[in-house]
């Protein structure tokens, strides 16, 4: 098991690849996608039904994210305003911080940045295919509260809801230095994201999930 989460963590330029006791070596698994959803996309929308739930916790908020130059297709409604569960780029803190200090350690930095963002946004984009299906999504999203968790949950379950993506994410990017980190960064950064997140919902069908 301790060599299994060392090759979870096994990013190419900063730790090797690990033996994980059967003669294959193994990296992380998010240089190939962010989780299953993308390699199984086309299986997935074969065999689920059209009444499909996700559920999906993003450590990463991609809407807040410079996109300038960036083409998007998929769109949802919110009284008159768009959101897209398509946008892509790196996190502009962490393209910031490598910009400001360019040696050979920022610029993997950078690209692995690159290379997880793309994971990310193709990753979501998947969710997004398998419950729309080319149909029309509408699109709410509140602070993350018991109240509006429970709300949309309890909607999606209603008749009125055909198909639903529900996305967890921080309000704001926020991250600790990869270089320079310790175990109480990581514990303050959880409890920040834990009270600083919000709740964005897809769903084909009708009605508000207000109403």
């Amino acid at each position: 098991m301790g060599n299994v989460s060392m090759a979870s963590a096994a990013i190419p330029g900063l730790i090797p690849a690990i033996d994980v006791g059967d003669g294959q070596m193994l990296s992380d698994g998010g240089l190939s996608s962010a989780s299953p959803l993308s390699p199984m996309q086309s299986i997935l929308s074969t065999k689920l039904s059209d009444k499909c739930h996700i559920v999906y916790v993003n450590g990463v908020n991609v809407d807040l994210i410079d996109t300038s130059g960036v083409g998007n297709s998929l769109t949802g409604s919110k009284k008159g305003q768009k959101s897209n569960p398509t946008n892509t780029n790196v996190g502009n803190n962490i393209i910031n911080e490598a910009n400001g200090n360019c040696n050979l350690l920022n610029s993997g930095v950078l690209s692995l940045s690159e290379l997880i963002m793309a994971q990310i946004v193709a990753d979501r984009s998947s969710a997004h295919n398998l419950v729309s299906r080319c149909r029309t999504t509408h699109f709410v999203e509140k602070t993350c509260t018991l109240e509006a968790l429970q709300s949309m949950l309890i909607w999606r379950a209603s008749s009125h809801c055909v198909s639903s993506l529900i996305e967890l994410v921080p309000a704001y990017n926020c991250s600790v230095p990869v270089t320079s980190f310790t175990g109480n960064d990581v514990m303050n950064l959880m409890d920040w994201v834990r009270n600083n997140a919000i709740v964005r919902m897809w769903w084909v069908g009708s009605g508000d999930v207000d109403d």
